[in-house]
């Protein structure tokens, strides 16, 4: 994938999206090589934290909740990564949902009982592209 090539569109609905689009060979390569930086099967997430680390990690998102100010809402994170700030709002009562590419650093970190992370589940086709309001 030859990154020079590409430049950023703005669409009419107001987002950013990369042109020429990568192909799904290229995408897998890239989350492989270079975003998780392994060729052996381990993640970036098979390592620990120290407790000031995993302090700093919910800074974000008590900064966010903060600043909101109001009860607990909905909140939509895309990019979990290993968890924390999804599992740092429903710990407080807010109704999360949580996207990744991958679920590893959930597994890592923040492992469901009794089993795999529910995030998993596709949404029924009722609810795909579902625009309901989210708070955060």
């Amino acid at each position: 994938m030859d990154i020079s090539a590409m430049r950023l569109v703005e669409r009419p609905e107001g987002h950013l999206e990369l042109e020429p689009r990568p192909t799904p060979d290229e995408l897998s390569a890239y989350y492989r090589d270079k975003y998780y930086g392994s060729r052996d099967g381990r993640t970036p997430y098979a390592f620990g934290y120290t407790p000031e680390e995993l302090e700093h990690k919910l800074l974000q998102p008590a900064e966010a909740e903060h600043v909101w100010g109001r009860p607990p809402g909905r909140l939509l994170e895309v990019g979990v990564g290993e968890g924390f700030t999804l599992d740092y709002f429903l710990k407080r009562g807010w109704r999360a949902t949580g996207l990744d590419f991958t679920d590893d650093g959930v597994r890592e970190f923040h492992p469901p009982p009794g089993g795999r992370p529910d995030h998993r589940r596709r949404l029924p086709a009722s609810r795909r592209g579902d625009r309901g309001r989210r708070d955060l």
